[in-house]
């Protein structure tokens, strides 16, 4: 009988103890990367802020939004959101979320027949 006790409470001491070290260890994450993604403009949504782009390698499109922070660049100049355009060649910086949906950090706007540009 105390053989009996004495095991039921080894076990509990162990997963408490298991417990209290799992909830003490330091946790940390490295910040995501950003994609690039490579192509031309194929529908530009004004009042959602969304573009969607088919890109140069993927048989897909990739859908994604912008916002006041999103960084607009054309040639060797700051650029706005007005100059996008259906089937203007663009280079997108975006971040793919755990929830919600992907969002343009950077959105180069290029000339036709310009190199895209991966930096």
């Amino acid at each position: 009988m105390n053989t009996k006790r004495a095991l039921t409470l080894g076990k509990f001491i162990l997963i408490l103890s298991s417990a209290l070290l799992a909830t003490s260890a330091e946790v940390s994450a490295k910040h995501p990367r950003p994609r690039v993604a490579i192509g031309s403009i194929e529908v530009i949504d004004w009042t959602t802020r969304t573009l969607r782009i088919k890109t140069d390698t993927d048989p897909g499109s990739l859908t994604l939004v912008w916002n006041d922070r999103t960084l607009f660049t054309a040639g060797n100049g700051k650029a706005s959101a007005a100059e996008l355009a259906r089937r203007k060649p663009v280079t997108v910086w975006y971040y793919t979320p755990w929830i919600g949906q992907r969002f343009a950090s950077r959105i180069i706007l290029r000339k036709d027949g310009s190199l895209p540009l991966r930096r």
